[in-house]
C-alpha cells in the first residue's frame, strides 16, 4: 500500500517559523494544562468517532474556515483507506510547550501503520493545529555519520550564549592545538530548528560540522531561538529576533571565547539563513566571508505560494484533497497578496496574515531585497544551489548570480541536490525527507576548498 501523509491535516506549511512539529520542553510555563489536555482528547476522540460538529466547536477561526464537517469526514475516510482499520490510541500522551501553545502528542494505531497525532491548543483554549505525522526516529538511537566523517580529527565542546537560553556545540579540529584554523558559524533555515537542523532522520548541520572539522575547519552550530526560547512573545516577534541577531551574537561569542584560536570567521546560512545573510553580514564586522546554501533571493511569501502549488501538483491527491488544497491556496494567496501589496499595517490582526503570524514579523521584511543589500559587500560570498530543490529554486540562484557576479564571489550549481544538499535522481518531494540521507560530500569539499582559498589570500 502506498504510504503518504494525509494532506488535509498537514496544516502548517514548510516555511512556517512557528511550525508546531518541533519539540521543546518547559514545565514551568504550562497554563491550565489539564483543561487543554481535555480539549485535545475531546477533539481527537470526536474526530475518530465521526462527531465532526463537536470537533469544529473547538477549532480556532483559521481552522474553522478550512475544516468543514465534509472535509473532516473525507479526511478520516481517506486515512482509513490509506492506512487500514483504526485500532486504537496509546495510553500515554506527551505534552510540550512550543511558543505560546500547549502541544499534545498521542499515537494513533491503524492496521498498517502508527501515526503521531499533534494537537496544538492556544492560550484561548482553541485548537490551532491538528496533524497526523509519521513516528519520528527514536531520539536515543545513535546517529550514524557519513563516511566522510572522522571523529578522531576533532573534538566537540558545549557552548552557552550569554543569555543562558541558547546553547550549541563547537567542533574544533585537533590541529587547532598547534595552529590557528578557520571557523564557520551555521545559521538555520525556517522553522524552530535544533542545532543539527534535524528533519526526520537527517541532520544536515551535523553533517556539515563533522565533515568540515574532519578536514581542519572548526564549526559552531546552535539551537535556534524558536526552538530553545519558550518566553518568546509571538504577537510581536520579528525575523531579526528569530534569526539575524542570534547569528551575529554567535560570531561575537566564538571570537570572545577563543580570541587566539581561529584565523578567520565565516558565516554559513542555509535557506532562510542564506536569505538573511546580507543583514547578518552588515552587523558582523568580524566575519571574513559568507556562504549561502540554497538561500532564497525572493521574498519568503513568493516561495511559500510556489512550494504549495508544487506539492499539490506532484502529489497523488484525491478529488476531495484537491478541492481542499485549492481552498488553502486561495486563502493563502489572499493573505500573501495583502502583505506583498503592503495592504496591511502593524495593527492588522494575525489571522488576516499568512500563517497566522503577526504583522510585525512581515513588516520586518517589507522592502527587503537581499541581492540589493549585498551589492556593496566587499567580503567574498559562496553560493551553492541544488537543481532538485523545489523550496528554493534556480530562479533564486540566477537572481543572486545576476546581481552579484564578480571575481570575489563564487556560484556553484549541483544538478542532483535537493534543498538539504542531498543527492538524488528523481523529482524531489516532501516525502523524500522522510528517508535518511547525508549532505553530499561534494558540498563539504566545495565549502572546504573555498574557505581554504580565502585563507590563502590572507
Amino acid at each position: 500500500m502506498k504510504y503518504r501523509l494525509n494532506f488535509l491535516l498537514v496544516l502548517f506549511l514548510l516555511f512556517s517559523c512557528f511550525n508546531l512539529t518541533a519539540l521543546s520542553d518547559n514545565s514551568n510555563i504550562k497554563s491550565d494544562v489539564n483543561k487543554k489536555k481535555d480539549i485535545a482528547d475531546k477533539v481527537l476522540i470526536s474526530f475518530i468517532n465521526g462527531d465532526y460538529k463537536a470537533v469544529r466547536e473547538n477549532l480556532d477561526e483559521t481552522l474553522l474556515k478550512l475544516l468543514s464537517e465534509d472535509v473532516l469526514k473525507a479526511t478520516w475516510e481517506q486515512t482509513i483507506a490509506a492506512f487500514g482499520a483504526y485500532k486504537g490510541l496509546s495510553d500515554s500522551i506527551d505534552e510540550k510547550i512550543i511558543m505560546n501553545y500547549d502541544v499534545f502528542y498521542r499515537k494513533i494505531y491503524f492496521e498498517n501503520t502508527t501515526l503521531n497525532t499533534v494537537l496544538s491548543i492556544s492560550k484561548d483554549d482553541k485548537v490551532a493545529g491538528f496533524q497526523m505525522l509519521p513516528i519520528e526516529q527514536n531520539k536515543n538511537v545513535e546517529y550514524v555519520d557519513a563516511d566522510y566523517v572522522d571523529k578522531s580529527k576533532f573534538k566537540e565542546v558545549d557552548i552557552t550564549f550569554d543569555d543562558k537560553i541558547l546553547t550549541g556545540k563547537l567542533t574544533i579540529p585537533v590541529e587547532a592545538d598547534k595552529k590557528k584554523t578557520p571557523v564557520a558559524i551555521l545559521v538555520h533555515g525556517s522553522g524552530p530548528n535544533d542545532l543539527d537542523e534535524s528533519i526526520y532522520y537527517s541532520k544536515p548541520f551535523r553533517d556539515i560540522a563533522y565533515g568540515l572539522s574532519s578536514k581542519g575547519i572548526a564549526v559552531f552550530r546552535y539551537n535556534k531561538r524558536t526552538y530553545a526560547d519558550h518566553s518568546i512573545n509571538i504577537d510581536s516577534f520579528d525575523i531579526n529576533q528569530e534569526t539575524v541577531y542570534d547569528a551575529v551574537e554567535a560570531v561575537k561569542l566564538i571570537k570572545k571565547l577563543y580570541p587566539d584560536k581561529f584565523k578567520s570567521f565565516y558565516v554559513l546560512g542555509h535557506s532562510q539563513g542564506g536569505y538573511l545573510m546580507p543583514r547578518i553580514a552588515k552587523l558582523s564586522k568580524d566575519a571574513d566571508g559568507f556562504i549561502c546554501l540554497a538561500g532564497n533571493a525572493r521574498h519568503i511569501l513568493e516561495l511559500m505560494l510556489e512550494q504549495t502549488k508544487y506539492i499539490a501538483e506532484v502529489s497523488d491527491y484525491s478529488e476531495t484533497e484537491k478541492q481542499y488544497s485549492n481552498v488553502v491556496l486561495k486563502q493563502l494567496k489572499e493573505q500573501v497578496d495583502r502583505v506583498l501589496n503592503k495592504e496591511y499595517s502593524a495593527s492588522t490582526p494575525a489571522d488576516s496574515l499568512p500563517m497566522n503570524i503577526n504583522a510585525k514579523y512581515w513588516l520586518s521584511l517589507q522592502d527587503y531585497n537581499p541581492v540589493k543589500e549585498f551589492k556593496n559587500e566587499k567580503r567574498p560570498i559562496l553560493f551553492i544551489q541544488g537543481g532538485r530543490d523545489y523550496q528554493v529554486t534556480k530562479t533564486d540562484f540566477d537572481l543572486w548570480k545576476k546581481g552579484l557576479n564578480s571575481k570575489k564571489n563564487k556560484f556553484v550549481f549541483f544538478d542532483d541536490l535537493n534543498h538539504l544538499m542531498q543527492s538524488g535522481t528523481k523529482k524531489s518531494t516532501p516525502k523524500e525527507y522522510e528517508t535518511k540521507n547525508f549532505v553530499d560530500k561534494k558540498v563539504i569539499n566545495e565549502i572546504f576548498n573555498w574557505i581554504k582559498t580565502q585563507n590563502s589570500k590572507k
